[in-house]
């Protein structure tokens, strides 16, 4: 592949849920960090809102009382309602595509929504001719379900595909298994190159047609913050949990999980761990997003040590971290969490602050500087360990490790395979006036239009 050379690209982010603003995943890190390069002009970041889900956004934004939710919910609103690229930092833009389900299609439907993405994938090809970048080049999150009509629809000089967790691990209904790996297929059959979380979803599909390359998560470090005293105060709780402890003491230590309430959760650990220290404080922040996740906020609800704090905005969530004597991680190593790499944990690193987690992705890369608990009864001895933890030397090697997995560090490779990818089809291209400008790479190969 010829070195990369100076080149001014247009990137379009095609990510698979809507969920731009809230979490700080790997999709908005990447496009956030692409929009700072000087090799890329501009950055497009698309991703689907069902009719459904457009419903219970606007549910959200009604019910919830942090107002910094609100503005992140009405954001998602109206990017759903205006039909145009909507700017939110210098060379970034976001938008949505509606589609009328989120999952399977009764054929009449799925005709009807095929044209409902074409037409939108249209007006977002006329749109991103506006924006700066001379060379198209697409990022694509599968499995979404519009992706085939969108790649369909917008053409690309590069196609670069990211996998992002072994989905298909998770899938039990056939049906859906069976449209999960056609988009897969589609996807890789369009895709010059691809990355992906871990080498267990590298190993999910060894016949894919294009190069496979392990690209981990990664986090951005503030400069000079995470060196804050540990527990310094207990802004965004809800009043639950943080008065005096049985000792006499005036507040407890405050353990803080970040994520969501949800399947991947032990809940075995979770109970187990909150009734053996009532001596401490635990704080969830984030969303209770399905029937496991309810079980276990139900069962937490009336504990006098807990505070269910609700989803902040990612923005908002370092400072908050930063909050913690101790963070944790309760998702379990099993399907529910395969071919993960856990941001949480690079997110938590860069806090500095002790960390208690089971031996979950990049949990192992980690182990002198994380507490590993793989038993209800081990997490109870290393939480308490990680709380008298002398936390000063292992803090500082804790954020060394988080700078050195830094989305800069990840977005550099991104941009040299663009660039790559877009210096070799700059090369066939001189070589094969013949050959049809615009599609992949690999379809000016094979001599075929996008």
């Amino acid at each position: 592949m010829p070195e990369p050379t100076g080149a001014s690209l247009h990137v379009t982010v095609l990510w698979r849920h809507a969920d731009w603003g809230l979490y700080g995943r790997r999709h908005e890190a990447i496009a956030r960090e692409l929009a700072r390069r000087p090799e890329v002009g501009s950055v497009l970041h698309v991703e689907p809102v069902s009719v459904p889900e457009a419903g219970r956004l606007l549910r959200r934004w009604w019910s919830t009382e942090r107002s910094s939710m609100k503005e992140a919910y009405a954001a998602q609103l109206w990017k759903l309602l205006v039909p145009c690229p909507r700017p939110v930092e210098e060379g970034l833009y976001t938008t949505s595509v509606l589609t009328l389900l989120n999952r399977t299609y009764p054929f009449p439907v799925a005709a009807l929504n095929r044209w409902l993405v074409r037409t939108q994938c249209s007006l977002l090809q006329n749109a991103r001719r506006e924006l700066q970048g001379r060379h198209t080049c697409t990022l694509v999150y599968p499995p979404g379900m519009y992706l085939p009509e969108a790649l369909r629809v917008l053409d690309s000089d590069v196609v670069v595909a990211d996998v992002v967790d072994d989905v298909l691990a998770r899938v039990g209904d056939a049906r859906r298994a069976r449209m999960y790996r056609a988009i897969y297929r589609t996807v890789f059959n369009a895709a010059d190159h691809a990355f992906a979380t871990s080498e267990q979803v590298v190993r999910r599909f060894p016949d894919a047609p294009c190069d496979i390359e392990v690209l981990p998560n990664g986090v951005t470090v503030p400069e000079g913050e995470g060196t804050k005293e540990r527990g310094a105060g207990h802004e965004g709780a809800t009043g639950k949990g943080t008065g005096t402890a049985p000792d006499g003491r005036e507040s407890r230590p405050l353990a803080i999980y970040a994520g969501q309430l949800n399947q991947a959760l032990d809940a075995e650990i979770v109970e187990s761990v909150i009734e053996q220290c009532p001596e401490v404080t635990f704080r969830f922040y984030g969303p209770v997003s399905d029937p496991a996740g309810r079980r276990v906020a139900a069962a937490l609800a009336d504990r006098s040590n807990v505070d269910l704090a609700g989803p902040v905005p990612h923005a908002e969530l370092y400072r908050r971290l930063c909050q913690a004597d101790v963070l944790l991680n309760f998702k379990k190593p099993d399907h529910t969490t395969s071919g993960n790499d856990l941001l949480k944990i690079y997110e938590y690193m860069a806090t500095g602050r002790p960390i208690v987690s089971p031996r979950v992705s990049p949990v192992g890369r980690f182990e002198e500087v994380i507490h590993v608990a793989d038993t209800p009864g081990q997490f109870v001895v290393r939480l308490r360990a990680a709380l008298r933890e002398d936390a000063e030397a292992r803090a500082e090697t804790r954020m060394a490790h988080a700078r050195a997995n830094s989305w800069a560090s990840r977005v550099d490779e991104v941009v040299h395979i663009l660039l790559a990818l877009r210096s070799a089809s700059t090369v066939r291209e001189s070589a094969q006036a013949d050959v049809p400008v615009g599609g992949s790479v690999k379809e000016r190969e094979r001599g075929q239009p996008s």
